[in-house]
């Protein structure tokens, strides 16, 4: 029987996000902005679909917006899992959100709860 390991409750949507990759050990890569689609959004992180290919462990800065509140926030977020989607290197990510600002925990408990107060799981 399938057992949900997700810690939280997620909203699906998508949203068009932009990202960079950040960290003591990247190359000139970390100025450059990448973009990429959210699948699903919880308080605790998001997964998204990119054309990028991120090792696990990459510390990304993201520009999130929360369309139906009407706000951008910025978090840091860790690829915790990838899958090559067999379309042309297209890749699923799913990530942690890590060190995240009290505002943006704010934002997105507003985001995700007042969206859907029962919760979705999926």
């Amino acid at each position: 029987m399938f057992r949900e390991r997700r810690k939280e409750i997620r909203i699906k949507g998508e949203t068009k996000i932009s990202f960079r990759v950040i960290g003591d050990d990247v190359d000139s890569s970390a100025s450059k902005i990448f973009f990429a689609f959210t699948r699903d959004i919880s308080v605790g992180g998001t997964r998204m679909i990119t054309d990028i290919f991120l090792p696990l462990e990459t510390i990304l800065e993201i520009e999130l917006p929360l369309l139906r509140l009407r706000k951008i926030i910025r978090v840091k977020g860790k690829v915790k899992w990838r899958r090559n989607l067999g379309i042309e290197d297209i890749f699923e990510m799913g990530l942690e959100f890590v060190n995240t600002q009290p505002e943006s925990t704010l934002a997105l408990m507003e985001y995700v709860y007042g969206s859907n107060p029962k919760g979705s799981y999926f």
